[in-house]
């Protein structure tokens, strides 16, 4: 995969939860994913989800709050 295919997504879990359900609401969205992408547990407990677009052309190359849950939001 060249550089220009690697899409990083990520996943800011809300901090308002326990560690508790951090580490659930973390270890469920692992469990979703495919085994071929790359991960990175980030310094406040989120993810860094590293895969390959497919040249899919993104319209932006910064996407800030793509999605909002009660639990977690993907940039």
């Amino acid at each position: 995969m060249g550089e220009d295919n690697l899409c990083v997504i990520e996943i800011d879990i809300h901090k308002d939860k326990s560690i508790e359900e951090i580490d659930k609401i973390r270890q469920n969205l692992i469990d979703t994913l495919p085994p071929n992408v790359g991960l990175v547990k980030t310094a406040h407990g989120g993810l860094h989800i590293y895969c390959n677009r497919n040249y899919y052309r993104l319209p932006s190359n910064r996407n800030v709050k793509i999605a909002i849950t009660d639990s977690f939001d993907i940039d």
